[in-house]
Protein backbone atom coordinates (compact mmCIF):
# COMPACT_ATOMS: atom_id res chain seq x y z
CA UNK A 1 0.00 0.00 0.00
CA UNK A 2 1.37 3.48 -0.87
CA UNK A 3 2.68 5.58 1.99
CA UNK A 4 0.54 8.45 3.24
CA UNK A 5 2.25 11.85 3.28
CA UNK A 6 1.02 14.94 5.13
CA UNK A 7 2.38 18.15 3.59
CA UNK A 8 2.21 21.35 5.63
CA UNK A 9 2.69 24.57 3.67
CA UNK A 10 1.62 22.94 0.42
CA UNK A 11 1.12 26.20 -1.48
CA UNK A 12 4.59 27.59 -0.77
CA UNK A 13 7.56 27.77 -3.12
CA UNK A 14 8.93 24.43 -1.89
CA UNK A 15 5.70 22.84 -0.69
CA UNK A 16 4.00 22.98 -4.07
CA UNK A 17 6.90 21.04 -5.63
CA UNK A 18 6.75 18.50 -2.80
CA UNK A 19 3.06 17.91 -3.52
CA UNK A 20 3.49 17.38 -7.27
CA UNK A 21 6.51 15.09 -6.86
CA UNK A 22 4.80 12.97 -4.19
CA UNK A 23 1.79 12.59 -6.47
CA UNK A 24 4.04 11.54 -9.34
CA UNK A 25 5.51 8.79 -7.14
CA UNK A 26 2.05 7.50 -6.33
CA UNK A 27 1.93 8.44 -2.64
CA UNK A 28 -1.32 9.23 -0.87
CA UNK A 29 -1.08 12.97 -0.27
CA UNK A 30 -2.83 15.00 2.43
CA UNK A 31 -2.39 18.77 2.52
CA UNK A 32 -3.09 21.58 4.95
CA UNK A 33 -3.76 24.86 3.12
CA UNK A 34 -5.43 28.15 3.90
CA UNK A 35 -6.96 28.56 0.44
CA UNK A 36 -7.88 25.79 -1.99
CA UNK A 37 -7.96 28.23 -4.91
CA UNK A 38 -4.32 29.07 -4.25
CA UNK A 39 -3.51 25.34 -4.13
CA UNK A 40 -5.13 24.92 -7.56
CA UNK A 41 -3.12 27.81 -8.97
CA UNK A 42 0.16 26.44 -7.58
CA UNK A 43 -0.11 22.73 -8.45
CA UNK A 44 -2.88 22.73 -11.06
CA UNK A 45 -6.51 21.66 -10.95
CA UNK A 46 -5.63 18.17 -12.20
CA UNK A 47 -3.27 17.53 -9.28
CA UNK A 48 -5.83 18.82 -6.79
CA UNK A 49 -8.29 16.36 -8.32
CA UNK A 50 -5.75 13.55 -7.83
CA UNK A 51 -5.56 14.31 -4.12
CA UNK A 52 -9.34 14.48 -3.76
CA UNK A 53 -9.93 11.35 -5.85
CA UNK A 54 -8.51 9.13 -3.10
CA UNK A 55 -10.35 11.03 -0.39
CA UNK A 56 -11.87 14.50 -0.66
CA UNK A 57 -11.05 14.97 3.03
CA UNK A 58 -7.34 14.84 2.21
CA UNK A 59 -7.50 18.55 1.39
CA UNK A 60 -7.84 20.30 4.74
CA UNK A 61 -8.50 24.03 4.88
CA UNK A 62 -6.96 25.52 7.99
CA UNK A 63 -3.86 26.82 9.72
CA UNK A 64 -0.86 25.14 11.32
CA UNK A 65 -1.67 27.06 14.51
CA UNK A 66 -5.07 25.37 14.72
CA UNK A 67 -4.61 21.99 16.39
CA UNK A 68 -8.00 20.66 15.22
CA UNK A 69 -7.25 21.01 11.51
CA UNK A 70 -3.60 20.05 12.02
CA UNK A 71 -4.57 16.77 13.67
CA UNK A 72 -6.85 16.01 10.74
CA UNK A 73 -4.06 16.33 8.19
CA UNK A 74 -1.49 14.29 10.15
CA UNK A 75 -3.94 11.57 11.19
CA UNK A 76 -2.75 8.08 10.21
CA UNK A 77 0.20 9.37 8.17
CA UNK A 78 3.59 7.74 7.58
CA UNK A 79 5.55 10.98 7.29
CA UNK A 80 4.93 14.70 7.77
CA UNK A 81 6.79 17.08 5.46
CA UNK A 82 6.75 20.58 6.93
CA UNK A 83 7.45 23.34 4.41
CA UNK A 84 6.07 26.23 6.45
CA UNK A 85 7.89 29.53 6.31
CA UNK A 86 7.56 33.21 7.05
CA UNK A 87 5.93 35.33 4.29
CA UNK A 88 8.14 38.09 2.93
CA UNK A 89 8.03 41.16 5.16
CA UNK A 90 6.09 39.44 7.96
CA UNK A 91 7.27 39.74 11.56
CA UNK A 92 4.93 36.99 12.78
CA UNK A 93 6.49 33.87 14.25
CA UNK A 94 5.10 30.97 12.23
CA UNK A 95 7.69 28.20 12.00
CA UNK A 96 8.29 27.81 15.74
CA UNK A 97 4.63 27.56 16.88
CA UNK A 98 3.77 25.48 13.83
CA UNK A 99 6.60 23.03 14.55
CA UNK A 100 5.56 22.75 18.19
CA UNK A 101 1.99 21.96 17.16
CA UNK A 102 3.10 19.33 14.65
CA UNK A 103 5.18 17.57 17.30
CA UNK A 104 2.34 17.74 19.82
CA UNK A 105 0.08 16.12 17.22
CA UNK A 106 2.69 13.39 16.66
CA UNK A 107 2.70 12.70 20.39
CA UNK A 108 -1.07 12.54 20.74
CA UNK A 109 -2.31 8.98 21.12
CA UNK A 110 -4.23 7.71 18.10
CA UNK A 111 -3.33 10.66 15.88
CA UNK A 112 -0.28 9.72 13.82
CA UNK A 113 1.06 6.24 13.25
CA UNK A 114 3.54 5.21 15.99
CA UNK A 115 6.32 5.15 13.38
CA UNK A 116 5.38 8.51 11.81
CA UNK A 117 8.41 10.60 10.81
CA UNK A 118 8.86 14.35 10.43
CA UNK A 119 11.09 16.31 8.05
CA UNK A 120 11.01 20.10 8.35
CA UNK A 121 12.59 22.87 6.30
CA UNK A 122 15.04 25.25 7.99
CA UNK A 123 18.10 26.90 6.43
CA UNK A 124 21.87 26.66 6.25
CA UNK A 125 23.18 29.24 8.68
CA UNK A 126 20.93 28.28 11.57
CA UNK A 127 22.63 27.02 14.73
CA UNK A 128 25.73 24.88 14.09
CA UNK A 129 25.51 25.24 10.31
CA UNK A 130 26.52 28.92 10.52
CA UNK A 131 30.16 28.17 9.51
CA UNK A 132 28.79 26.55 6.35
CA UNK A 133 26.91 29.73 5.50
CA UNK A 134 29.99 31.86 6.13
CA UNK A 135 31.99 29.71 3.74
CA UNK A 136 29.26 29.58 1.10
CA UNK A 137 28.07 33.19 1.04
CA UNK A 138 29.60 36.28 2.63
CA UNK A 139 26.53 38.23 1.46
CA UNK A 140 24.07 35.99 3.29
CA UNK A 141 26.13 35.60 6.45
CA UNK A 142 27.04 39.24 7.05
CA UNK A 143 24.38 41.32 5.27
CA UNK A 144 21.14 39.50 4.44
CA UNK A 145 20.73 37.44 7.61
CA UNK A 146 21.48 40.16 10.21
CA UNK A 147 19.88 43.07 8.36
CA UNK A 148 17.27 41.80 5.90
CA UNK A 149 15.90 38.40 6.96
CA UNK A 150 16.76 38.42 10.66
CA UNK A 151 13.17 37.67 11.70
CA UNK A 152 13.00 34.59 9.49
CA UNK A 153 16.22 33.21 10.95
CA UNK A 154 15.04 33.94 14.48
CA UNK A 155 11.88 31.94 13.79
CA UNK A 156 13.85 29.05 12.26
CA UNK A 157 16.31 29.00 15.16
CA UNK A 158 13.52 28.91 17.74
CA UNK A 159 11.90 26.00 15.88
CA UNK A 160 15.21 24.12 15.74
CA UNK A 161 15.95 24.83 19.40
CA UNK A 162 12.59 23.37 20.34
CA UNK A 163 13.36 20.20 18.38
CA UNK A 164 16.84 19.89 19.87
CA UNK A 165 15.53 20.48 23.38
CA UNK A 166 17.67 23.61 23.78
CA UNK A 167 14.94 26.25 23.96
CA UNK A 168 15.56 27.01 27.67
CA UNK A 169 12.06 25.88 28.56
CA UNK A 170 12.97 22.53 30.13
CA UNK A 171 11.67 20.90 26.98
CA UNK A 172 11.02 17.24 27.60
CA UNK A 173 8.55 16.96 24.73
CA UNK A 174 10.91 14.99 22.49
CA UNK A 175 12.43 11.79 23.76
CA UNK A 176 14.91 9.67 21.81
CA UNK A 177 12.16 7.49 20.34
CA UNK A 178 10.56 10.53 18.74
CA UNK A 179 13.84 12.35 18.08
CA UNK A 180 15.13 9.50 15.93
CA UNK A 181 12.15 10.15 13.65
CA UNK A 182 12.79 13.89 13.20
CA UNK A 183 15.09 15.38 10.55
CA UNK A 184 15.76 19.08 9.96
CA UNK A 185 16.55 19.94 6.33
CA UNK A 186 18.72 23.02 5.73
CA UNK A 187 18.94 24.30 2.15
CA UNK A 188 21.09 27.32 1.27
CA UNK A 189 19.68 30.30 -0.66
CA UNK A 190 16.69 29.34 -2.81
CA UNK A 191 16.15 29.99 -6.50
CA UNK A 192 13.22 29.52 -8.87
CA UNK A 193 14.28 26.90 -11.40
CA UNK A 194 12.08 24.94 -13.78
CA UNK A 195 14.52 22.07 -14.30
CA UNK A 196 15.99 19.88 -11.58
CA UNK A 197 19.74 20.14 -11.04
CA UNK A 198 19.96 17.63 -8.20
CA UNK A 199 21.16 18.00 -4.62
CA UNK A 200 23.98 16.89 -2.35
CA UNK A 201 23.51 16.16 1.37
CA UNK A 202 26.09 17.11 3.97
CA UNK A 203 26.41 16.84 7.75
CA UNK A 204 26.23 20.24 9.43
CA UNK A 205 29.94 20.17 10.34
CA UNK A 206 31.12 19.33 6.81
CA UNK A 207 32.95 22.37 5.37
CA UNK A 208 34.57 20.61 2.42
CA UNK A 209 33.60 21.07 -1.23
CA UNK A 210 30.68 23.36 -0.49
CA UNK A 211 28.91 24.68 -3.57
CA UNK A 212 28.52 28.45 -3.17
CA UNK A 213 25.37 28.80 -5.25
CA UNK A 214 21.64 28.76 -4.59
CA UNK A 215 19.60 25.60 -4.84
CA UNK A 216 16.37 25.32 -6.79
CA UNK A 217 13.14 25.07 -4.83
CA UNK A 218 12.28 22.21 -7.16
CA UNK A 219 15.43 20.35 -5.98
CA UNK A 220 14.56 20.86 -2.32
CA UNK A 221 11.09 19.55 -3.14
CA UNK A 222 12.67 16.48 -4.71
CA UNK A 223 14.79 15.89 -1.62
CA UNK A 224 11.79 16.14 0.70
CA UNK A 225 9.88 13.72 -1.51
CA UNK A 226 12.84 11.31 -1.44
CA UNK A 227 12.57 11.25 2.37
CA UNK A 228 9.19 9.52 2.15
CA UNK A 229 11.15 6.36 1.36
CA UNK A 230 12.06 5.09 4.82
CA UNK A 231 15.43 3.73 3.70
CA UNK A 232 16.42 7.16 2.31
CA UNK A 233 15.26 8.85 5.50
CA UNK A 234 17.29 6.59 7.77
CA UNK A 235 20.30 6.71 5.45
CA UNK A 236 20.50 10.48 5.89
CA UNK A 237 19.83 10.19 9.63
CA UNK A 238 22.78 7.81 9.87
CA UNK A 239 24.96 10.20 7.84
CA UNK A 240 24.24 12.97 10.36
CA UNK A 241 24.34 10.78 13.45
CA UNK A 242 27.63 12.26 14.65
CA UNK A 243 26.10 15.72 15.02
CA UNK A 244 22.66 14.69 16.31
CA UNK A 245 21.35 16.20 19.54
CA UNK A 246 21.05 14.18 22.73
CA UNK A 247 17.40 13.37 21.96
CA UNK A 248 18.26 11.99 18.51
CA UNK A 249 17.06 14.91 16.36
CA UNK A 250 19.50 15.58 13.53
CA UNK A 251 19.96 18.14 10.76
CA UNK A 252 21.21 17.76 7.21
CA UNK A 253 22.54 20.55 4.99
CA UNK A 254 21.79 20.67 1.26
CA UNK A 255 23.97 21.80 -1.60
CA UNK A 256 23.05 22.16 -5.24
CA UNK A 257 24.63 19.56 -7.49
CA UNK A 258 24.96 22.26 -10.15
CA UNK A 259 28.30 24.04 -10.55
CA UNK A 260 27.87 27.74 -9.83
CA UNK A 261 29.65 30.97 -10.57
CA UNK A 262 32.19 32.60 -8.28
CA UNK A 263 31.23 35.80 -6.48
CA UNK A 264 33.44 38.82 -5.94
CA UNK A 265 32.49 41.92 -3.92
CA UNK A 266 33.91 45.44 -4.10
CA UNK A 267 33.44 47.90 -1.24
CA UNK A 268 33.75 51.68 -1.17
CA UNK A 269 32.83 52.12 2.50
CA UNK A 270 32.97 50.33 5.82
CA UNK A 271 29.29 51.15 6.32
CA UNK A 272 27.33 48.95 3.94
CA UNK A 273 23.84 50.09 3.04
CA UNK A 274 23.17 49.41 -0.64
CA UNK A 275 24.07 46.42 -2.77
CA UNK A 276 24.22 47.22 -6.49
CA UNK A 277 24.56 44.66 -9.28
CA UNK A 278 27.44 45.68 -11.52
CA UNK A 279 28.43 43.09 -14.08
CA UNK A 280 28.07 39.43 -14.98
CA UNK A 281 30.35 37.37 -17.20
CA UNK A 282 30.22 33.66 -17.95
CA UNK A 283 32.19 32.70 -14.87
CA UNK A 284 32.12 35.63 -12.46
CA UNK A 285 29.47 37.85 -10.93
CA UNK A 286 30.69 41.20 -9.60
CA UNK A 287 28.83 43.47 -7.17
CA UNK A 288 29.57 46.93 -5.87
CA UNK A 289 28.53 47.77 -2.33
CA UNK A 290 28.12 51.49 -1.62
CA UNK A 291 27.38 53.55 1.45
Amino acid sequence: MPQTVAIIGATGGIGSFVVTQCLEKGYIVKVLVRDQAKLESKIGVANVAKIAKIDKNNIIIGDVKDMVTLEKVVFDTDIILSCIGVPSGSKEMIVEPGTKNIIQAMKKAGCCKPTCRLALISSIGVNRSYPQMCKMSWLFAYILVPYVIANLFKDLKLAEDYCFGSDNNDNNDIDSNLGERILIVRPPGLADKKVMSGYVTKAEDDLFNLNTGDIGRIDVGMMMCDLVDMSNFHKIKEKCKGTASANGVSAVSLNSAEKTKSLFFCFDSDHVKVLTFLEMSNDVTIFVVSA
